[in-house]
Order: C-alpha cells, then structure tokens, then sequence
C-alpha cells in the first residue's frame, strides 16, 4: 500500500516477495521503489510504502512478552534525500478502528535525514486526521545506519512501552 499517493508525480510500487517461518522465525520480504520528482507538491510527503497487518490483531499490548524483529534495509539513490526509516503502529481500544480520535499512533523512527526536526520525542494530534500521534526519533549519533543502509535487530515492545 502507498499513503499519501495522490501527492506524488511519477511511480511507486510496493513488492511482498514471501513470506518465511512462523511465530518469533517469521520474516516477511518486501521492497518499496519510488521514481518520483522530489520537487513536486512542496514539502508535503510524497507517500510512503508499507507492509500492514490488519487481522488477528485483538491482543492488547500488556498482554504481549515481546516483539522481536529485524528490519534491514538499503537505498538506492545516488542524490540527497529527504526521509526515513520507521516503525508504525496503529493501536485502540476499539476493535478495527485506526482513524478515530481514540486511536494512537506510535512511531518508531530508526533512521532519518534531510531536513526533519532534531527532537527525540514528538506528541501530539495529527491535525488531518485527528488522531494522537507519538514518534520517538532515535538520536542522530545513534541511527540505525546511514543515508544507503542500515538494520535494526531488538524488540519493538521496549520501545512501545517507553511511548
């Protein structure tokens, strides 16, 4: 799926390749191209590819041990760039609900450049959508790697608890 892409001029397509393993072993394989002109539409985002769960998702968070999960990634771009690598999560308290003001966004920013904000905790409420928005930025001398590649490799429920 690619949000926001009525903001972008050119292409973007997001690939699922398979699917391996089961439980904790579990690993999806996917990509996400975009041949687009940067300079279109201002500063609004141009869109961005994603992976999304939307079944079987009725566990509540507390009731989780542990998220372990590994995320790898690299850049194919020779020009500067504006973006970043994250984890996003949707949760609320009201089943199959993800755009109501009871629902909350967690952002787990891995990796970022070109230009973002240098805070390290960001909330508030997604004026478009009105939906609460937490995003924790790993610092900038601590990223998850660098402007081609990078990976993380921990559980994402540290994180989600910290939010």
């Amino acid at each position: 799926m690619n949000y926001n892409q009525q903001s972008i001029k050119g292409s973007s397509c997001t690939g699922l390749y398979e699917t391996t393993g089961s439980g904790n072993g579990q690993r999806i394989h996917w990509s996400g191209d975009f041949q687009i002109d940067p300079n279109f539409n201002g500063n609004v985002v141009k869109g961005f590819c994603f992976v999304g769960l939307t079944q079987g998702l009725e566990t509540r968070l507390t009731d989780i041990r542990s998220i372990p999960s590994t995320f790898d990634w690299k850049v194919y771009e020779e020009t500067e760039w504006k973006g970043n690598v994250v984890y996003d999560f949707m949760s609320s308290d009201t089943k199959v609900d993800s755009t109501s003001s009871n629902t909350q966004e967690l952002m787990l920013w891995l990796y970022w450049q070109g230009g973002q904000y240098g805070w390290k905790l960001y909330q508030g409420v997604n004026r478009d959508t009105g939906i609460n928005v937490s995003s924790l930025l790993a610092p900038e001398n601590k990223m998850f790697g660098n402007a081609s590649a990078g990976a993380f490799d921990g559980d994402i429920k540290d994180w989600l608890v910290a939010l």
